[in-house]
């Protein structure tokens, strides 16, 4: 964080970065998967190296109870880089217990996405799958990036 009297450099406060999709991702896996269109965005590492990743989302479940799970993926460069955060991490995940499609769950989960090497462009993505079953659905999804100053 720059102290006082220090220059300011762009690098020090990249813009936030959002995207939102609502097609619905019908009969989910519990795989996780990206979905069709993707919810995602691309941004730059700030001078700190620190990222707040912002999901939210909508899910239902047609025939049991079960939860829908959405969580970020944070890769270098573009949708084919090196996985930089992977799924599969519980800190980071969206837990939307579920019971019917008459009752849709939503909910937003923040996490902290840190040693990011500053200047550098990232891809982040909403990825989404079901505890159990294939009845589940996610009705939206979103995800903001907010760069960290310290």
């Amino acid at each position: 964080m720059p102290a006082a009297g220090d220059r300011i450099q762009a690098l020090d406060f990249p813009a936030t970065q959002s995207d939102t999709e609502d097609t619905d991702q019908t009969n989910i896996t519990t795989t996780a998967a990206a979905g069709s269109p993707t919810c995602d965005v691309t941004f730059t590492a700030p001078t700190s190296g620190k990222v707040l990743v912002h999901v939210g989302g909508v899910g239902q479940d047609n025939g049991a109870n079960n939860s829908v799970i959405i969580e970020p993926e944070v890769r270098e460069d573009d949708a084919a880089g090196a996985i930089v955060a992977a799924t599969g991490t519980e800190s980071r995940q969206l837990i939307l217990r579920c019971n019917t499609s008459t009752t849709p769950a939503s909910g937003t989960r923040t996490s902290l996405v840190s040693g990011l090497t500053a200047g550098s462009t990232y891809y982040a993505q909403t990825m989404h799958f079901s505890d159990a079953g294939t009845t589940a659905d996610v009705l939206s999804r979103s995800i903001i990036v907010q760069p960290l100053a310290t």
